[in-house]
């Protein structure tokens, strides 16, 4: 099984279609394979202004992520940045989910559920795992583990 891994990135915070362009125009230098997956890490204020939304739209694969202060890419790095690590396989398949805790929900629920759409349904059971938890949750980390 081979995973091939690029680096998509931006800094065009306050300008979505610049910054659609400049990962448009990157994907088109990638060799996609016949799966797909991005994990984006980004300033919050690309959430806060729309950017991140718009680029994780134009994507052709599924994107999953959380924000961070420092961002660094080869031949670049900064405060203000937003990048996207693609990984693509033709052996290995992706799956990504997303839940919000709700005050007082079951965490071993919410986990589960969260599992299970990853996972598509599917009968083999996944060889790596992901978590990505927000700082700003209403129960423990540990419960998430």
């Amino acid at each position: 099984m081979m995973i091939h891994s690029y680096t998509l990135f931006t800094s065009e915070i306050d300008d979505v279609e610049n910054a659609v362009q400049d990962m448009r125009r990157q994907l088109e230098e990638i060799p996609l394979q016949s799966h797909a997956v991005g994990v984006l890490s980004c300033h919050y204020d690309y959430i806060a202004g729309g950017v991140a939304a718009a680029v994780c739209e134009a994507l052709p694969f599924p994107v999953i992520g959380y924000t961070t202060f420092y961002q660094a890419v080869p031949n670049h790095g900064g405060l203000f940045e937003l990048s996207v690590t693609v990984l693509t396989s033709d052996s290995v398949r992706f799956g990504t989910a997303f839940a919000s805790a709700e005050n007082g929900q079951n965490p071993y629920e919410l986990v589960a559920a969260a599992y299970g759409e990853a996972c598509g349904g599917g009968t083999a059971r996944p060889s790596l795992l992901m978590g990505f938890v927000s700082a700003a949750r209403p129960i423990s980390g540990d419960a998430f583990l």
